[in-house]
């Protein structure tokens, strides 16, 4: 990986304004990790660390500079902007650029929040993926949004987007032999991080078909349907509302269409995304699995809490039971439903 510093910022980057910082930000965060990694004692290992959250504070400083400290948005507005699919004008990819300073920000601050200084072996590589996701974005922000002319649109940090066959080998490779690995700095974060868009993926599917209730569906010859992995969120996004159930989602069930589709992409077509995407997707995941603060009365006449998934509660399941044998029987005619005890069900149902 190289870098091609510019000897003088302020000939790219507006004269004023704090992009104009960004160079030397980087270019202190990686004298410092030049020094570490050749002379690793405590003052070089300290001096990166002080560099590295200078860096996460420009981020955040940066953002509070352009889109102000008081904006918010909140998690259904996020999703679905960052996890749309559908193709949009360039004007309104500009419009939206906001949204993704927002994300960049909150991720510097998680990041700023747990950095500690034991970290830094493993600092010295992940920084470089966050440098080029926000040099990136920055570029573009000044470029297209700010109409800076003399800024660059195309960032000067390299990073690889697509992930190769021989890419997932390492990443397996290192992810069975974990137990062996005596220091994690010696992981190769570019290949497995974007594994965690998989997870993310199992967990949505695995949610969907416990809020259904449901384990599987079964061919005439006992086999699963593969086919049918992603039917319960299919199911609920054509039928929410022309039944006499009902089901309340803490986001909506349009955005969890959304990440759900944005998490399939990426397992048949892998690529190193934005890591405060990927970020944001592990928050949207915490989100739905949220227990609700109060115990919810169900339909036994009990109060119920579960840290096994979020606040879903269901109006009328039995309903809802045979509405999805049905959408089920329209897709394949001897498919078998087989179901869980009704108190493994991953919702909270008011009523049967």
């Amino acid at each position: 990986m190289t870098i091609k510093f510019i000897t003088n910022p302020s000939a790219v980057y507006p004269p004023s304004g704090g992009v104009r910082m960004f160079i030397p930000v980087l270019k202190k965060l990686l004298e410092r990790e030049h020094k570490y990694k050749h002379n690793p004692k405590w003052a070089n290992k300290n001096a990166y660390f002080k560099a590295y959250k200078s860096f996460l504070e420009w981020v955040i400083q940066y953002v509070d500079s352009e889109i102000g400290t008081a904006k918010k948005y909140n998690m259904d507005q996020l999703i679905s902007v960052v996890y749309n699919t559908k193709k949009i004008s360039k004007a309104q990819s500009v419009r939206q650029l906001d949204f993704y300073l927002y994300l960049c920000k909150r991720y510097a601050e998680k990041l700023k929040s747990q950095a500690i200084v034991k970290c830094v072996p493993n600092y010295v590589k992940s920084a470089w993926l966050f440098m080029y996701d926000v040099e990136e974005l920055i570029s573009l922000y000044e470029f297209y949004k700010k109409k800076s002319t003399l800024v660059f649109p195309s960032p000067t940090l390299g990073v690889r987007g697509p992930i190769t066959p021989k890419d997932l080998k390492f990443a397996v490779n290192e992810l069975t032999y974990l137990p062996e690995i005596e220091k994690v700095e010696s992981l190769d974060f570019r290949n497995i991080q974007p594994c965690s868009i998989m997870i993310i993926r199992q967990a949505i599917e695995l949610l969907g078909k416990n809020l259904i209730g449901y384990q599987s569906i079964t061919d005439a010859n006992g086999g699963v349907v593969k086919q049918m992995t992603q039917i319960a969120w299919s199911f609920l996004k054509d039928n929410m509302g022309k039944s006499s159930w009902t089901i309340t989602l803490p986001i909506q069930l349009s955005n969890i269409v959304k990440i759900n589709k944005w998490a399939n992409d990426y397992v048949h077509n892998p690529w190193v995304n934005k890591s405060y995407i990927r970020a944001f997707g592990l928050e949207v995941l915490w989100e739905l699995m949220r227990p609700p603060k109060t115990g919810i009365k169900c339909y036994d006449g009990k109060l119920h809490t579960s840290t096994l998934f979020g606040d879903f509660r269901i109006q009328g399941y039995n309903q809802l039971k045979q509405d999805f044998s049905n959408y089920v029987m329209s897709k394949k005619a001897r498919a078998a439903i087989n179901w869980l005890p009704i108190n493994k069900v991953g919702a909270y149902i008011i009523t049967l």
